[in-house]
């Protein structure tokens, strides 16, 4: 029971931590007063270093939680097998068991998980493109209604 509430203030605190770090690390180009071109490649620097690090570390990662779960599940309650169809590689090997090391639902479940990611950043950016647009538009409209 202890050990429990530690483990979750543990979480809660590298989270809240995590919530900070963002926060701070999402403000900081607006202190930073450069031309437009250059917070265009900030932006697009750190886009990429986003997608990087979700590619090189978030994916594998979550993928060996999945895998690791999966295993776990499988021990506690083994999966029943269909005996009475047979599967032949080439070559005539019949693949057993321990020769499928991600299931296919475990691997439509990250490629899912890649897709609607990927899709709800796109979306984001968009949105966000859009938005920008726009609030450039009124600007050069309320400028010129200066003049």
């Amino acid at each position: 029971q202890a050990m429990a509430i530690s483990d979750t203030l543990a979480v809660f605190a590298i989270c809240t931590g995590l919530l900070a770090a963002t926060f701070f690390c999402a403000y900081a180009p607006s202190w930073i007063k450069a031309s437009p071109r250059v917070m265009n490649l900030i932006a697009i620097y750190g886009g990429g270093t986003i997608i990087g690090a979700a590619i090189v570390i978030v994916l594998p990662e979550a993928a060996s939680i999945l895998i690791n779960a999966q295993h776990e599940l499988d021990e506690i309650n083994p999966p029943e097998h269909d005996h009475n169809h047979e599967h032949t590689m080439p070559g005539g090997h019949t693949p057993s068991h321990e020769d499928e090391i991600v299931s296919h639902e475990i691997a439509a479940m990250i490629g899912t998980a890649i897709l609607v990611g990927f899709t709800i950043m796109l979306i984001i950016d968009e949105i966000t493109a859009m938005i920008t647009k726009k609030k450039a538009e009124e600007k050069a409209l309320y400028d010129n209604d200066l003049d």
